[in-house]
């Protein structure tokens, strides 16, 4: 079975808040401050490591405040997502 890679996003007032973070599966980290978001890659598998990491800073999907996309999905309609 193949695993989903998810395109995730925060929104954040400090995008160098997260520069340390970092893990198995969710390394691929984009700051983008002119946005105020931090985003990366994740597959579905290490979702839950992504989730532990970002609790202490207050983001769950719990909360509704994490923003998961197909990655390819992403990909396929890039610009929509990057205006």
């Amino acid at each position: 079975m193949k695993d989903i890679k998810y395109r995730w996003a925060i929104t954040t007032n400090n995008v160098y808040a997260f520069t340390l973070l970092h893990g198995n599966g969710f390394h691929d980290l984009t700051l983008a401050r002119y946005k105020n978001e931090v985003s990366g890659i994740v597959l579905k598998s290490n979702l839950p490591k992504l989730v532990k990491a970002l609790i202490p800073f207050g983001y769950s999907f719990k909360d509704k405040n994490i923003k998961l996309l197909k990655a390819d999905t992403y990909m396929k309609h890039w610009d929509r997502y990057n205006k």
